[in-house]
């Protein structure tokens, strides 16, 4: 039998995991060198490998290093734990995806909700189901932008998806230019509520802050409760 071939079973934290020497050396990292120069940690009382990680990501670990590519979870807070495992089995390749999964430029947005053009922003903000919150966001270049410091979009979204459908709108040419390249509105009927970006001004307290406030001035002048 082919010694790449022959199984090979590891313990890792206590669940057991079996796979082929071939597939552990396929990639450079802490697995390759474990079974290519015998710099096993530690064994358990049946002689498997005992690694002392958690076991939580170690079967997509294996599917990464059997085809070369994997399917990251939509979870950021997921990813950011297998970016860690990445890292401690030296793992560069899949570390590299992790990065450019949580990178905010590179996300898979599915779950945000674009305003294409100005006929459909005036048909949302003019019969709105439940009132409306729009990020405008301005290109510092062509198809380049920035993005708000410190502000995690996903965790806004959680917070705030059952008070207020939420847009994005990219500014068009035409508008305005504004000192910030980030601003919101939020609209309601016949109220209308618009701020931006503060940051760089004095008593300026942090974005989210920022637009928490202004969520509770708009809600006062709304009659929201």
């Amino acid at each position: 039998m082919d010694e790449n071939y022959a199984l090979r079973k590891l313990n890792v934290g206590g669940t057991i995991f079996s796979t082929t020497k071939r597939t552990l050396t396929k990639c450079p990292g802490r697995l390759k060198m474990m079974v290519e120069h015998e710099t096993v940690p530690g064994t358990d009382e049946n002689g498997n490998i005992f690694i002392d990680r958690s076991p939580k990501h170690f079967e997509l670990i294996l599917n990464f290093l059997r085809n070369a590519k994997i399917n990251l979870p939509d979870s950021l807070e997921e990813v950011k734990e297998i970016r860690a495992e990445a890292h401690f089995y030296a793992l560069g390749d899949l570390k590299k995806l992790c990065d450019e999964k949580l990178a905010p430029g590179t996300r898979d947005h599915r779950n945000l909700k674009f305003i294409k053009n100005d006929y459909e922003y005036m048909q949302i903000v003019t019969k709105p189901v439940k009132p409306v919150f729009v990020f405008h966001y301005s290109p510092i270049e062509p198809d380049k932008f920035t993005f708000l410091y410190n502000f995690d979009i996903e965790d806004f979204l959680k917070e705030y998806r059952d008070k207020f459908d939420i847009y994005f709108s990219k500014s068009s040419k035409g508008q305005k230019q504004r000192e910030s390249l980030w601003w919101w509105t939020m609209h309601h009927h016949n109220t209308y509520y618009e701020a931006c970006d503060q940051q760089g001004v004095p008593g300026y307290i942090g974005v989210k802050l920022d637009i928490d406030r202004d969520i509770w001035r708009f809600s006062e002048m709304a009659g929201l409760e």
